[in-house]
């Protein structure tokens, strides 16, 4: 089992909607569900990047991302690295997890301090924390597809903010 953010435990505090053993969970999408947690427990949460190739496909395609909006697989191990490398404790907390007929659907938290540098941008010592949800759709036991929502201009108003801060000025 995978250590998770915050010292939670495989399902101290998500919420479900819908129980693994309800009737009305059906066997794809309790599988479904589990290959999509593994990206927060795996890929996030143990920092095994190496996971992104078990849980995505070759073909994957994600949308919404900062900067590109779709990216590839490959471009997503090069995001979460960056993420991973610019905020060294950063922790992404699943908060919902859900699944219909068609997606698996989660809310999550991203927090993480912006100590770290990247491409040459220096560290602006900004606390980040952001609210997100996505949606993935699954094809051969993988995710084929990502739909991400989250307000990346906060986000980038936060570092700009650290950098402000760190020059005693304010925006």
């Amino acid at each position: 089992m995978g250590r998770l953010p915050f010292g939670k435990s495989l399902y101290d505090g998500y919420h479900y909607f819908g129980s693994f053993t309800s009737e009305a969970m059906t066997d794809d999408r309790r599988r479904w569900m589990e290959i999509s947690r593994q990206d927060f427990v795996r890929v996030w949460g143990d920092r095994e990047l190496e996971a992104i190739t078990d849980i995505y496909s070759p073909t994957y395609r994600g949308h919404g991302f900062p900067l590109k909006g779709t990216i590839t697989r490959a471009e997503y191990w090069l995001l979460v690295s960056a993420f991973q490398q610019v905020c060294p404790d950063c922790e992404v907390e699943m908060v919902t997890l859900t699944a219909d007929d068609s997606f698996v659907y989660t809310d999550w938290v991203f927090r993480g301090t912006h100590t770290g540098s990247v491409a040459g941008v220096p560290p602006s010592g900004a606390r980040l924390e952001f609210e997100g949800s996505g949606r993935h759709r699954h094809e051969n036991g993988r995710v084929a597809e990502a739909w991400l929502s989250v307000d990346w201009r906060e986000v980038f108003e936060d570092v700009v903010n650290g950098y402000a801060a760190s020059l005693d000025l304010s925006f």
